[in-house]
């Protein structure tokens, strides 16, 4: 099954949709052949989901052979907690981000806050490329979903290049049906000055969401609930118009 990470579509194209995962990625080209104008294929390259092929070395060369085979306009990244992010700033890890920036990726990237500290470090190496946090930057300790830090994704802010996705608001609680989640709609509204409208990025996460909500609540938990600060037009931004405009720059 494929792993979804939907975006508002513009209006021009109403079908438009960003589709992610590991092998998902090649199941998603085989079956979407004569529509690749309808879709954004971000292949999975370094993931601890996948123990076969994460850390084993060649990391940068497994990333090129990713990008030749798709040409896509970003890929993705699932840092494993246990590590503390030393490997981004190690020779393998700047040469993989090296090839990210010389084929105009976006970084997709899954980490938590002590991974930050180093990926920080290669954000201002790197300024050209887009560094896009998963899931709010895991703003929330989801072993009591009472914890609730923003400091280090906060720190992210300063660094023009570094962009926040706003979902997984069920995968960053331990109260994953306590929709409409407001401990997390008061972080969104704490990011809204920090990043702006342009670096923040909606995505429904589905269909992992669906064991706690349906899409439409994934879709209406922000857009019903906005912090004050968003107008009509900064929520068209985080609704997918600015992500769009990345993914239109991105590639080569």
């Amino acid at each position: 099954m494929a792993v979804t990470s939907s975006v508002e579509p513009r209006p021009r194209d109403s079908a438009t949709r960003v589709v992610t995962g590991g092998e998902a990625a090649r199941y998603v080209e085989e079956n979407s052949r004569g529509q690749e104008d309808r879709f954004y294929i971000l292949p999975c390259v370094e993931s601890f989901f996948a123990p076969d092929t994460y850390r084993i070395g060649r990391a940068p060369e497994r990333l090129t052979e990713e990008l030749e085979h798709f040409r896509p306009k970003g890929f993705n990244h699932y840092e494993a907690p246990w590590h503390n992010g030393s490997w981004f700033l190690s020779d393998e890890g700047l040469a993989y981000f090296k090839v990210a920036a010389e084929w105009n990726q976006i970084v997709s990237i899954h980490v938590e806050h002590h991974h930050l500290p180093s990926l920080r470090k290669v954000a201002e190496m790197f300024p050209n490329t887009p560094f896009l946090l998963h899931h709010m930057g895991f703003p929330t300790n989801a072993d009591n979903g009472e914890t609730i830090s923003t400091a280090e994704v906060l720190a992210c802010a300063e660094l023009p290049n570094m962009h926040v996705k706003v979902f997984g608001f069920d995968i960053g609680s331990a109260r994953p049906w306590d929709y409409p989640y407001p401990k997390l709609l008061k972080v969104l509204a704490d990011y809204v000055p920090a990043f702006g409208p342009e670096r923040l990025h909606w995505g429904s996460n589905f269909p992992i969401c669906a064991s706690a909500m349906t899409y439409r609540q994934s879709l209406e938990g922000v857009r019903e609930h906005w912090p004050e600060s968003v107008d009509e037009a900064a929520a068209a931004l985080i609704m997918g118009e600015f992500l769009m405009t990345l993914l239109e720059a991105a590639g080569r």
